[in-house]
């Protein structure tokens, strides 16, 4: 992982502006709170994200394009999240680099830039979807990993939330 990381960082050609940089955002009802990994600013001046993985499983590179924490550290930087770091508001895209992979070189996923207004309203539609005095779970495939399973009524380990 390390080789893979100096080989990465040699490659480099933006200039970092924040590492573990902390951004708080509000998009409608909705709070985006986070850090990313590094940020880092084009020769044009807007703002790219990197998001570095240690899982030894890359996403695909179609699921990397439509990847919603990506999508959210994009849509902060439009929003003026990293004022602090830097004053862009311009996004260049995002990329998660995969350090944990069995090849020689890190893999990268690259993210374009987003449609901010697509987002933006995505995010809105799910703080009020989630804020709405009815919540419907929906069983998907981050079910194994959820950390609120044993309070989900679709679940054979949960049970009823009453409000």
């Amino acid at each position: 992982m390390i080789n893979q990381f100096i080989q990465y960082q040699q490659s480099s050609y933006n200039e970092i502006v924040g590492v573990e940089a902390e951004f708080s955002v509000v998009v409608g009802r909705a709070l985006i709170r986070c850090s990313v990994d590094r940020l880092e600013v084009t020769s044009d001046g807007a703002l790219y994200v990197i998001d570095f993985n240690t899982g030894g499983t890359a996403l695909s590179k179609q699921d990397s394009l439509e990847n919603k924490q990506m999508q959210a550290y994009q849509l902060a930087i439009v929003e003026g999240g990293f004022a602090i770091s830097h004053p862009s508001t311009k996004s260049a895209g995002a990329e998660l680099v995969y350090l944990g992979t069995s090849t020689k070189e890190a893999s990268k996923r690259s993210q374009p830039p987003i449609d901010p207004d697509l987002i933006r309203a995505e995010v809105i539609e799910l703080a009020d979807g989630m804020g709405a005095n009815n919540f419907l779970a929906m069983i998907n495939k981050r079910c194994v990993q959820c950390s609120v399973r044993t309070s989900c009524p679709i679940q054979s380990d949960g049970r009823t939330v009453i409000g």
